[in-house]
């Protein structure tokens, strides 16, 4: 992590320069390749902006990044395994990256549907098994506790399961993500300050997405799931309310204290549909 962070560092110091390219020699790994990895990984990192509601975007004047192999004379780095582990290193910060953007976009431009998208987009370029629930699904699977929360908005609910399921897989796993592209709180509605950074609320259903695109490219011998909540939780004529008692997918009644602790009443459903 040190080396990564370092990258990142030194690679975000030559903003302001006007370099067209970088040498960084590897002298201290003893033949090890994960440090070359960490690298790529700080580099890809660093560089990171979101500036695409910018009227001026940045410019990077850094073209090329050389990485030196030399070790000292005692160890003998293989080049083949540098090489992959550089490969890996890319593919896990592009995936980073796609996070990033996914939560820095605006509510008014990533709400539902469009998660749904971006998810269909990423399974198609990676090979993924993606399936979209929609509002007579999620009826259908009895999401009762899902859908009181998406209710007040226009914006309809999405469920979206991501699958990456390889021949002979040595595991199989779940990770499911809470993606509230918009938090007000409902009616027990945010401060105003608070309100600010609610963008953030699909930051792991974001996170669900980057994960399953890097095991994916990765080509990883394992089973993976992956199960977002995609709900933006307003206010209006229809919202659930504080004192509402709630039927979810499992049968589970839940009384409403509080209609801005809508993240774990959304994951109740969510986590239900993806243990059957």
């Amino acid at each position: 992590k040190y080396i990564r962070r370092a990258a990142a560092k030194a690679i975000r110091a030559t903003k302001t320069k006007k370099y067209k390219s970088l040498k960084v020699a590897s002298y201290t790994n003893k033949g090890c390749t994960y440090g070359i990895r960490a690298m790529v990984e700080g580099f890809m990192l660093g560089i990171y902006e979101f500036d695409k509601y910018k009227s001026t975007k940045s410019k990077n004047s850094i073209k090329k990044i050389i990485i030196s192999t030399d070790e000292y004379s005692e160890y003998e780095l293989d080049i083949q395994k540098a090489s992959i582990q550089m490969h890996k290193g890319k593919l896990i910060a592009q995936a980073t990256n796609l996070t990033r953007d996914i939560v820095n976009t605006p509510p008014n431009d990533c709400y539902p549907q469009v998660m749904a998208k971006i998810a269909k987009k990423v399974a198609k370029e990676c090979g993924l098994v993606c399936d979209v629930l929609k509002v007579s699904n999620l009826q259908k699977e009895k999401m009762n506790a899902l859908l009181a929360v998406a209710r007040a908005s226009k914006h309809k609910p999405k469920v979206i399961h991501l699958a990456h399921k390889p021949k002979d897989a040595k595991i199989k796993i779940s990770i499911i993500g809470k993606g509230l592209t918009y938090d007000s709180g409902g009616l027990s509605l945010k401060p105003s300050d608070f309100m600010v950074t609610m963008k953030s609320d699909k930051s792991g259903a974001s996170a669900v997405i980057g994960i399953l695109q890097a095991v994916a490219k990765l080509k990883l011998p394992i089973e993976v799931h992956g199960f977002i909540g995609a709900v933006e939780n307003m206010i209006g004529g229809d919202a659930y309310k504080p004192d509402d008692v709630l039927v979810a997918k499992n049968g589970k009644t839940i009384e409403v204290r509080n209609t801005d602790a809508e993240g774990r009443i959304v994951l109740a459903d969510v986590l239900c549909y993806a243990q059957e």
